[in-house]
């Protein structure tokens, strides 16, 4: 499929689908949006380059005006197509027999242009674009319009709007350009802003706008500060009023009532810094909570902030005070911090935010250990609005900071210099209150509690907190956590982490919603905030409207927009595996578990030495048997509900929230459920289906399998190791077998624990696979190491893009030295390196990374390549950095890459940042039947070596000096493994297999 198809089914799928229907359409094809939307394809970049080289059918001449008319004739001309027209991925059902449109890069060109114009004006900017010219004149402004017709023409008159309503809206005098200018005019920035306008306006979310409400919101719009220069300037001309409307009524229309916090930006900080720090995911909120000191109460401070990342070990630090470690909640929306906080420290810090915003950092461990960092901040206010409320079990008798309540008692926590006036407005306005007398405040702060706030005017509310008026609604329904996607001008969640419902309603009022099924998470005593999790009915619906009930009268109202489940392709797959790269397949012909499905391999006489493992290896369970240590554990409790799942697989979401639930019931509060999933993946327990950026998404269940490993016991028995999604019956019924012993190794902390067995004959094993379901395979190693995909094979068919023009946020670039990855101002390429990988957020969902490789072949241009499993882009960039060090003599030995092995044992060593990508990594895992032995190892220089050695005691060896960087740290021992295997799977990294020096 050519490029130009590649771009045409992105777009396709991404602004029509089965989950657009009915809904009006905007192609909002910014930079920003592109590089979100496409990453994987060279982002904007990669869309001019797809134009550039046009359909790989199409042979006409012309610019692209002309290009996108011709195939507008041909989508119109039913019969006749030319050889190898195609306008999507064949495997896109959903669009067969359509007649869609298959010029869709031209029309996000022209969007793209409009967007980044400038004083050259848009037709320049589109032959800059495409090094090619493109004329103002009669014919191309023809040519365009005819296109964007037939687009409108397709959706709403042939297709009825089951993919959605694209109307030709035409913004200004300049009536062409005005056609790409109306995709755009709502930008990132305005999302929050028109929140703001709403509720400036007083409007309800999900009101019907009409045209004394619009032309309210016009006037404030105009003299705002939270609105786009480009927005405000549009609602200032009546050509764009109606455009105006319709985008206002639907944004109104999925509004849910919350107005952002007003930012007060303190002198001395650079707008730019502002701008980065402004989400309010990065924004610590205040608890007070209450504790006895000797015979009296006090409070004491502590912080709130959403968990928008994955990691373990959370650590908050404030200003310039200690770090703090924090914990996740019981339903994985925050993390906080309380008992652990100092005290003085919390006290300064707050006292601080009464005259400037506090500049703040989340710390955090990820799946290599290693610490990553996440700038975070304490916003600067003079009052802060508590509620008392208890999402989290810890969290008795505490105040959480909200926004005021509806009804019933609100505290002010507020400063007395910054807010002189606060106590003399309330007795002004005989609202009644009470100062509470508790020490632990900061100096020269206070709070009061005002019991019924029921009784306040919303003039009276927005006085008190320093915010404009807003309509005071009967109910609130809030979305709490999940994954919010930003993208085509409208924030959506990831059908795979949706976010919970949090309501505030009178006692009796019930959440109903066409499309979803509510269950309340109950939690006793907490506050006056209800929680809900939900399921969808039908996967197919993704736009809802959730409403607050009270018997027949609706409190309130909220919209939900979901994304299409995993894209419109792999909607509720029947079959799931991986290739050779680890990538998702939409069949069962690649690896599943330890069974590949397409037995075409390599050379299976492949010769593989057995280890001769003594029991001590195999035991450290004290006695405990298989049935014993499986019970109560949560991997195995996982790995049960998933294999009862009616297609075999749940969503990312419903995984997480299931493993948190059966963590809880065995007191376990400090799970992060996607790392234990990726160590099931590890062993191959289960399977994991990620997206085009490498997020997962969809958890599969692996079919039960006992596999031979190359071990035997010390009465030669042959070892199995089992993987597999099992049910608790099954492991049952191997503690009961007869004729086999199980070996049980209980890993540390609440990880799964290892099992083998060893039958006494053959017969044993082809037993428990009969009476249990087990599938039996021989040696799987020796077919998957001969299947697997490499290193150079992969970066041999990457494909390059230039980059330009876009800045993300929290750029870092890896270090191959030591194997860290650290903060880094621009996305340029290292000449001498050749090869370099760089990370940052996903534009589209915070919190989330991409990673890039970037290639200079010193011809003076840097061009990139998106990389969906990182581990990937690590080998290669260090393989480059191992050839540029070799070349100038720096490390004489560092390429190949060298990869130590201890031949008597069968173990494989490599630092945990050098992890091996997942499916290179199934190999080595299959040998042992687990994962690698986890080492704190630290290195001392020895001549031109480094003695490894763990903790300083134990003596693993001696490694090259290219590991100098790298040698304290984690190393990972991969137990086992057959020499024939470790020396392939290091030629599979681009690595040499070296032996340990004396």
């Amino acid at each position: 499929m050519s490029l130009f198809t590649e771009w045409n089914s992105l777009l396709l799928e991404e602004y029509f689908s089965p989950a657009k229907a009915d809904q009006d359409v905007w192609i909002p094809t910014t930079r920003l949006e592109l590089e979100g939307i496409g990453v994987h394809k060279g982002g904007a970049n990669g869309l001019v380059e797809a134009v550039k080289q046009g359909p790989a059918w199409f042979h006409g001449s012309g610019d692209v005006a002309k290009k996108a008319q011709e195939l507008v004739r041909q989508r119109l001309t039913s019969r006749n197509h030319p050889d190898g027209y195609s306008y999507h991925d064949s495997d896109i059902n959903v669009y067969q027999d359509s007649k869609a449109p298959p010029y869709l890069p031209y029309i996000a060109l022209w969007v793209l242009s409009r967007s980044e114009a400038g004083e050259s004006g848009f037709y320049a900017k589109v032959s800059e674009l495409v090094c090619d010219p493109f004329l103002n004149n009669s014919n191309t402004r023809q040519q365009m319009e005819y296109v964007w017709a037939d687009l409108e023409h397709w959706s709403i008159d042939q297709q009825k709007g089951r993919f959605g309503k694209f109307k030709l809206n035409v913004l200004g005098k300049h009536r062409f350009v005005g056609m790409a200018y109306a995709q755009t005019m709502v930008t990132h920035k305005d999302m929050d802003g028109i929140s703001s306008l709403f509720g400036s306006c007083r409007l309800h979310p999900g009101q019907a706008l009409d045209n004394s409400h619009f032309m309210q919101l016009l006037e404030h719009g105009q003299n705002s500060n939270f609105l786009s220069a480009g927005l405000k300037a549009a609602m200032g001309k009546e050509d764009y009023w109606n455009h105006l409307k319709q985008l206002l009524s639907i944004y109104l229309e999925f509004w849910d009532g919350r107005v952002p916090k007003r930012t007060n930006v303190s002198s001395g900080v650079s707008n730019k810094q502002v701008e980065f720090q402004q989400g309010e995911n990065d924004e610590l909120s205040i608890i007070l909570q209450l504790k006895n000191s000797g015979e009296s109460l006090c409070w004491e401070v502590g912080w709130r902030l959403p968990a928008v990342v994955t990691g373990l070990c959370y650590a908050i630090k404030v200003d310039d005070g200690e770090e703090t470690e924090a914990k996740l909640e019981v339903a994985g929306t925050h993390i906080h911090c309380v008992s652990s906080v100092n005290q003085n420290d919390a006290r300064r810090a707050l006292g601080q935010s009464a005259r400037k915003e506090v500049d703040s950092t989340l710390s955090y461990a990820g799946s290599d250990g290693e610490r990553n960092e996440r700038k975070i901040y304490l916003r600067h206010d003079k009052v802060r609005v508590l509620v008392e409320d208890k999402p989290d079990p810890s969290l008795h008798d505490s105040y959480l900071e909200r926004e005021m309540p509806l009804k019933g008692p609100v505290y002010l926590l507020y400063s007395r210099i910054e807010y002189l006036n606060l106590e003399l407005f309330l007795e002004n306005e005989e609202i009644k209150h009470e100062l509470l007398y508790i020490d632990g405040l900061p100096d020269d702060w206070s709070l009061i509690c005002i019991n019924c706030t029921e009784n306040l005017t919303p003039e009276q509310r927005a006085v008190i907190v320093d915010e404009e008026p807003v309509a005071l609604a009967k109910a609130r329904i809030r979305l709490v956590g999940g994954k919010p996607v930003i993208g085509a001008g409208s924030k959506k969640y990831a059908y795979y982490d949706l976010p919970l419902v949090e309501l505030e309603a009178p006692v009796g009022a019930e959440l109903t919603s066409a499309g979803l099924t509510f269950e309340e998470l109950v939690n006793a005593d907490n506050g006056c905030v209800r929680r809900f999790k939900y399921s969808l009915d039908d996967g197919s619906v993704c736009a809802f409207k959730i409403k607050a009930q009270l018997g027949d009268e609706i409190l309130c109202t909220a919209g939900l927009q979901v994304l299409a489940a995993g894209g419109v392709s792999s909607t509720h797959r029947p079959h799931f595996s991986i290739d050779n790269f680890g990538r998702p397949l939409a069949n069962a012909n690649g690896l599943c578990g330890a069974i590949i499905g397409d037995t075409q391999a390599g050379d299976l006489d492949l010769g593989v030495d057995y280890f001769h493992v003594d029991e001590k290896a195999l035991v450290n369970s004290n006695g405990i048997d298989v049935w014993e240590c499986m019970e109560l554990n949560v991997s195995s409790q996982f790995l049960d509900s998933i294999a009862l799942t009616i297609r075999g697989s749940m969503t990312y979401g419903v995984a997480r929230d299931q493993i948190r639930r059966l963590a809880s019931n065995i007191g376990i509060d400090d799970i992060e459920p996607a790392l234990l999933i990726r160590e099931l993946r590890r062993r191959g327990h289960v399977e994991i289906e990620t997206d085009v950026k490498g997020h997962m998404v969809r958890i599969f269940a692996v079919p039960p399998t006992l596999y031979s490993l190359p071990i035997k016991d010390a009465e030669q028995r042959q070892l199995y190791g089992i993987c597999g999604s099992l049910r608790l019956q099954q492991w049952k019924e191997l503690a009961q077998a007869a004729g086999i012993r199980a070996f049980v190794e209980i890993e540390p902390s609440y990880n799964f624990p290892v099992v083998r067995i060893a039958p006494d004959g053959q017969s044993a094993i082809s037993s428990i696979a009969k009476s249990a379901n087990f599938l039996v395979v021989a040696l799987p190693v020796k077919q998957l190491s001969q299947w697997l995909g490499s290193v150079k094979e992969l970066k041999e068919n990457l494909s390059w893009y230039h980059e330009q023009g876009f800045t993300p946020n929290y750029l870092e670039k890896l270090n191959p030295v030591s194997g860290k990855f650290s903060a880094e101002e621009n996305i340029l390429v290292d000449s001498d390196r050749k090869f370099e990988l760089f990370r940052y957020e996903d534009p589209q969902i915070q919190g989330l990374r991409v990673y890039k490789l970037g290639r200079n072949l010193g011809d003076g241009f840097s061009k990139y390549s998106f990389i969906q499993d990182s581990r990937w882009g690590v080998w290669m960039a260090v393989s480059a950095f191992a050839e540029y060090v070799n070349t100038i003599g720096f490390f004489v030995d560092a390429s190949p890459w060298p990869i130590y092995y201890d031949s008597v044992n069968g173990c494989l060593w490599l630092p945990a940042r050098m992890e091996p990508p997942f499916v290179i990594e199934r190999a080595l895992t299959l040998c042992a039947g687990t994962g690698p032995i986890v080492m704190q190892a630290l290195g001392k220089a020895d001549g031109d070596s480094i003695l490894l050695s763990e903790k300083g005691l134990h003596m693993i060896g001696k490694v090259s000096s290219v590991y100098y960087d790298m040698a304290d740290g984690k190393w990972l021992c991969y137990r086992w493994v057959p020499e024939v295997i470790a020396r392939h799977v290091a030629h599979l990294l681009g690595g040499e297999l070296r032996a340990f020096g004396c």
